[in-house]
């Protein structure tokens, strides 16, 4: 997933032959009824990556991907038809200390950021569990995205009954995608955009930027899941 690869540095005026240490990136296929998708991705973990990524982009609320065959990169995908339970409404409060305690906790866990400055990170808090329990790094963040509705499809989570964090800039597309997969609080270190706030308006999202050095910004909150007396 991570490589050694020889450059020549130019620093302070003169030139450094080194090893750099950078992301790994492959391409994997996917066939899904006859057709096939190319995606490019961190080569680790990919069957929840196509999982996820085969349920947002092509199946619609009670479709189930499953993979039934694996050649090399390659992903055979067939689907079946499943009942699914309408999410509840997102009863847990989230004080602001609690938020705090959390972003700073996402932040400071392990990644391979730290090593290529290439990763994007999410991961999926669960009050229930009061804990992490889905973790995920890709190079690209609607990766992420499907990294973490694959996991939660195969262990059966609600991502409609925690709290999204990402290391990524809330963006209209990704916010899209967010939506689709469930998520009903989403928390960002990064920015958002205008028009990812308005669309978190109108589905009625608790969207929160900026989440990082003890402060937080909320940019959409209408059902108050954010404690504010």
């Amino acid at each position: 997933m991570l490589a050694q690869v020889k450059g020549r540095k130019y620093t302070q005026g003169k030139w450094l032959d080194f090893e750099d240490i950078l992301a790994q990136e492959i391409e994997l296929v996917i066939h899904l009824k006859g057709k096939t998708k190319k995606l490019l991705a961190s080569p680790f973990d990919l069957e929840s990556l196509v999982l996820g990524h085969v349920k947002l982009e092509f199946l619609d609320s009670e479709e189930f991907p499953f993979i039934v065959k694996k050649e090399g990169f390659d992903y055979f995908i067939e689907v079946e038809k499943k009942k699914t339970l309408v999410s509840k409404e997102f009863a847990f409060k989230l004080e602001p200390e609690l938020l705090l305690n959390l972003s700073k906790e996402f932040r400071e866990k392990e990644s391979k950021w730290n090593l290529t400055g290439c990763f994007h990170r999410m991961a999926f808090w669960s009050p229930e569990k009061q804990g992490f329990i889905l973790e995920v790094e890709d190079i690209g963040r609607h990766n992420c995205v499907d990294r973490l509705v694959g996991l939660a499809l195969t262990q059966g989570i609600d991502l409609g009954q925690g709290v999204f964090f990402g290391s990524a800039r809330i963006t209209f597309s990704l916010l899209q995608k967010l939506v689709k997969a469930g998520f009903k609080v989403l928390v960002s270190k990064s920015a958002v955009t205008t028009a990812s706030v308005k669309l978190a308006r109108e589905k009625r999202i608790t969207l929160v930027g900026f989440a990082r050095e003890e402060r937080f910004t909320v940019f959409s909150d209408e059902l108050q899941r954010i404690v504010y007396a």
